[in-house]
């Protein structure tokens, strides 16, 4: 009789309405008793078990929710359900590299226990590999060290995925992924995580494959929904703040995330009709605590307060105008200009651009898709952008619309190694 091997690596797969594309997502996984995968079919219209044959597939359990709860909480319920030492969440529209996966495997069975491995991913968008920030970091990181390179270097770990974490650890920690939030999920997950963790290591082979597919749930950090979703996460920023006296990179990090909900929430209301508004405006007067007020004093984010002290429509739209006006004295009013990233930082400028008079002369996108338009504005890559500069001589200011310095000044490198002048390219974020 063949003796039971525990599996090395979990693979937690939250599944909704994937039937067109899971089987390339497991296919890419190896057959291999030291893996097991944990399909959570999070109540797709149709039941996901019965649209594919998932016996072929070796060491692999299905569990289907009783209603949709969102890829977190979907997590959740399979961190409970798995049995490897370690877990890797694969998002079922991206793909693994299969030898890469096993050479990890092999890797950290002779390795002394770590909290995570970040390992080196793909994406289509920018940046599209991480192996240049894992080439800055020792084999064995401190937590001070991983704090002040997401800190002072301002590279982000944001996303879940291609990092392998210690079940263990999680565990012990009680670290799960927050109630009734389905957007930017991953961000608090992952502060829990590195205000709490020992030791890490890397691993720099490429384990991940993410697919930015069009329609995706964090594709559309933009909609009615998420406006919520951000509203409920910086109060959750703020009460984990009250946790513990946290060390000073600890604190920075948590401020950072603080800082960046803040603007996504602004952004987003510049978009919001008035009935959204009004909704908007009774769940921050739900949230509302004296705590939170006396955190933004504490952290010296007093311009925060107005947004966690409103309380109806008419102050959400007091803020919306100042915005604009803040974007009026740092940027005054161009002419044409082009905005260089397509997100929900591009969508505000539209609509202060809009507010402002401010002709458009393209949204600039590098990510390879069918897509022509956005928010009605014509969608092209920066090499016809920079065709556009040299042909038409109009006058012209290229924004950068995303909130990391780094991507910035990546984006602004390659523009000027292209014959842009530098005083055209600006920041907003």
């Amino acid at each position: 009789m063949e003796s039971k091997i525990d599996p090395i690596i979990t693979i937690i797969i939250p599944a909704y309405n994937s039937e067109k594309f899971i089987l390339k997502c497991i296919n890419s996984i190896p057959r291999d008793k030291k893996i097991e995968i944990i399909i959570v079919d999070d109540f797709s219209e149709k039941i996901l078990e019965n649209q594919i044959n998932f016996k072929e597939f070796l060491n692999l359990k299905i569990f289907r929710n009783k209603y949709n709860l969102g890829p977190g909480l979907s997590r959740n319920i399979g961190m409970k359900l798995a049995q490897g030492k370690y877990i890797l969440f694969l998002d079922s529209d991206d793909i693994l590299n299969k030898k890469n996966i096993l050479k990890l495997i092999e890797h950290i069975k002779y390795k002394k226990n770590a909290d995570f491995y970040l390992c080196r991913y793909k994406k289509d968008t920018f940046p599209k590999d991480n192996l240049f920030f894992l080439k800055t970091l020792p084999k064995n990181i401190i937590r001070e060290t991983l704090l002040k390179k997401i800190i002072y270097k301002d590279y982000p770990i944001d996303e879940c995925w291609s990092i392998l974490f210690n079940k263990k650890f999680l565990t012990k920690n009680n670290i799960l992924f927050p109630n009734k939030i389905r957007i930017a999920e991953d961000e608090y997950f992952l502060a829990k995580i590195l205000t709490e963790f020992k030791n890490a290591k890397t691993f720099n082979k490429t384990i991940y494959i993410h697919n930015d597919r069009k329609n995706s749930l964090s594709s559309n950090l933009s909609g009615y929904d998420s406006n919520l979703d951000f509203i409920n996460l910086f109060n959750l920023f703020c009460k984990l703040y009250l946790n513990k006296n946290y060390k000073k990179n600890e604190s920075l990090l948590l401020v950072r995330y603080i800082k960046i909900l803040y603007t996504r929430i602004i952004s987003l209301l510049l978009i919001r009709n008035n009935y959204e508004l009004k909704n908007i405006s009774r769940l921050i007067k739900k949230n509302y605590s004296p705590e939170i007020i006396k955190i933004l004093n504490d952290l010296k984010l007093t311009e925060y307060k107005k947004l966690a002290q409103a309380k109806n429509v008419n102050q959400l739209k007091d803020l919306i105008k100042e915005n604009i006006n803040i974007f009026e004295k740092n940027f005054g009013k161009p002419k044409n200009i082009y905005i260089y990233c397509k997100g929900l930082l591009a969508k505000s400028l539209v609509k202060i651009c809009e507010n402002l008079d401010i002709n458009i002369i393209a949204i600039i996108d590098d990510a390879q898709n069918n897509e022509k338009k956005f928010f009605k504005h014509k969608l092209i890559d920066s090499n016809n952008m920079i065709k556009n500069i040299k042909k038409n001589k109009l006058s012209y200011k290229i924004i950068v619309a995303n909130n990391r310095e780094l991507t910035f000044k990546k984006i602004k490198k390659k523009l000027v190694k292209s014959k842009i002048n530098s005083k055209n390219i600006l920041h907003f974020y």
